[in-house]
């Protein structure tokens, strides 16, 4: 990731002002591109923005249009809103609002500006909820329509996911309310039972501490825990209504997603709005409810959800925070930190490495004991092993040792007997053959001719999934 731009100040930026020198660079190494070598061939590469990637109310402004909370207040279609008890809600009706375009939304910009016959001077007006001109219209090649997204993170997470939540826990006496004391108890302590992987970097938290949760806390409460910790608590129509956005977003978010799952994963969307209406009332259609019928347009366009969301800026964000050490100079502050933090790699790659700093690390490999590497894999805590017979009648033999833990292209997995006294269990596994079990042992085969890593585990009987 690169920082391109810094802005200190208690007030958000004039979007124009900020954006204008960036523009200006990216239009560049579009048009002209960079030189680079390789193997002392000489390469120029050209590097077009694709996408934009802000919260709802920042992509409103950089588009200068309306806030989604105004009439035709959505930057991705012409749903007109409606007044519902003095707020602009999205609810379905039974009219199929047109979806913007970039020419439309340029034509849209045009239109906004007109001459008065009489006066001769220029007048403005607003037209489906544009304000006027954007300067994302000076970036070349991008697309006003395809190159926004509705960002994952703040329209399902902290957006649906947390206004659900807070729905079953927070009204009473509707068939739906799951927040009284006895039930609530069941459920928290259900979530607090639950062992992550390690690849999930939040352990689970009670939900009487929600208000404080992050946006990849909402995540992990929506596609792993709120199905079993719910059920057998809310009516079993809700938790099939929530299992329709949980099923979608899994499709959303996978790495290779064929056509005909787009499909399903836009019809559960659907479904799932739909009945969120029927369920909740009109006052409770809100933006991100209805950007949610926007999110199978945007992974045809981008890609898989987590390729074009905030995650990553966020966190990028939240390290820049912490290189302000005084709250006079913070800009220089920063931006000194930042230059020095990147330059750390290429001071490596420029300059001989001294005897201190190869002993230094050497130290820290030296405490790392009894592992292995074996291509993209790295073997820790290993012990002699003899098999047992019941492995042996698995067709393997010769001289091997069993680990406790082994990485695998980044992915951490340990065996049951290591993860069972950890709140992070990364022990249980599904095979590319589609069986799930429990890793009993990791163990390495090493002869004259192959080194091998053989995985044993338990297999995992599933109960048959309910069709949604």
């Amino acid at each position: 990731m690169i920082l391109v731009g810094l802005w200190v100040n208690e007030e958000k930026p004039v979007l124009n002002t900020f954006l204008q020198p960036i523009i200006t660079e990216l239009n560049v190494i579009a048009t002209e591109g960079i030189e680079w070598k390789m193997d002392d061939e000489t390469i120029k590469s050209k590097f077009i923005a694709l996408c934009c990637c802000v919260d709802s109310v920042c992509r409103c402004s950089l588009l200068n249009m309306k806030q989604f909370n105004g009439i035709f207040g959505c930057t991705f279609c012409y749903h007109p809103t409606e007044n519902v008890e003095g707020t602009r809600k999205y609810p379905i009706d039974e009219n199929v609002h047109l979806l913007r375009t970039h020419d439309k939304i340029v034509q849209d910009m045009i239109l906004t500006r007109s001459v008065n016959s009489q006066s001769g001077q220029i007048e403005t007006q607003e037209v489906n909820g544009v304000k006027g001109p954007s300067i994302l219209l000076n970036l070349e090649y991008f697309n006003l329509s395809d190159g926004m997204t509705p960002d994952s993170m703040h329209c399902v997470y902290l957006g649906v996911t947390e206004q659900y939540t807070n729905l079953i826990l927070g009204r009473c006496h509707e068939p739906y309310y799951v927040g009284a004391p006895n039930d609530l108890s069941v459920i928290d302590a259900r979530l607090l039972s639950f062992k992550s992987p390690k690849i999930i970097t939040r352990t689970c938290r009670s939900l009487t501490n929600r208000n404080s949760w992050k946006a990849s806390e909402w995540r992990s409460w929506l596609l792993n825990y709120s199905l079993v910790s719910l059920q057998g608590i809310i009516p079993n129509k809700y938790l099939t209504h929530l299992s329709k956005l949980v099923a979608a977003i899994e499709i959303l978010i996978s790495d290779s997603i064929i056509p005909e799952k787009l499909s399903v994963a836009q019809n559960l969307l659907v479904e799932f709005v739909v009945y969120f209406q029927s369920y909740f009332g009109k006052e409770q259609m809100t933006y991100n409810i209805h950007l949610l019928l926007h999110l199978t347009r945007s992974v045809i366009n981008l890609g898989p959800l987590y390729v074009h969301d905030a995650f990553a800026f966020e966190n990028e964000n939240r390290l820049l925070l912490q290189m302000k050490t005084s709250p006079t100079d913070i800009p220089v502050q920063i931006a000194k930190r930042y230059m020095f933090y990147r330059s750390i790699p290429s001071f490596c790659q420029n300059f001989e490495i001294g005897n201190r700093v190869v002993e230094f690390t050497e130290d820290f490999e030296s405490r790392l004991k009894y592992y292995v590497r074996v291509d993209k894999a790295i073997l820790i805590n290993g012990t002699s092993y003899e098999l047992s017979e019941e492995e042996q009648q698995l067709g393997y033999s010769g001289i091997c040792c069993s680990y406790k833990k082994l990485i695998y292209k980044g992915i951490r997995y340990t065996t049951s007997a290591y993860a069972q006294n950890l709140k992070i269990n990364d022990s249980i596994i599904e095979t590319k053959t589609g069986h799930t079990g429990i890793i009993k042992k990791i163990c390495f085969f090493y002869d004259d001719s192959q080194n091998k890593i053989v995985v044993f585990f338990n297999p995992i009987i599933l109960k048959k999934k309910t069709n949604l």
